[in-house]
C-alpha cells in the first residue's frame, strides 16, 4: 500500500456543488408532485364551472382537459 492522500476521495463538496445538487433535487421533487397530481386528478371537459370552495388556479394545471371527459355525478 501507498502513504500517498487521495485528494479527491477527501476533498469534501463544494458549496457551488451543493447548491446545484440542492437545486437539482428539488426540481425532481417539484415535478414528481406534480406529475403525481395530474395523474390523480380526474380529467374534466373544457369549461367546467369548478366547485364552491375549489381552488383559485387554472383547472388544466390540475387536471387534464378533454372534450371527451365525462363529469363524476354527472
Amino acid at each position: 500500500m501507498t502513504d500517498e492522500v487521495r485528494e479527491s476521495a477527501d476533498a469534501p463538496m463544494s458549496l457551488r456543488m451543493k447548491l446545484i445538487g440542492g437545486a437539482v433535487v428539488a426540481v425532481i421533487l417539484v415535478a414528481s408532485a406534480w406529475m403525481m397530481l395530474r395523474m390523480s386528478s380526474p380529467a374534466i371537459p373544457p369549461g367546467t364551472t369548478p366547485p364552491a370552495g375549489h381552488y383559485p388556479l387554472s383547472c388544466g394545471v390540475c387536471h387534464t382537459i378533454s372534450a371527451d371527459a365525462v363529469l363524476e355525478g354527472h
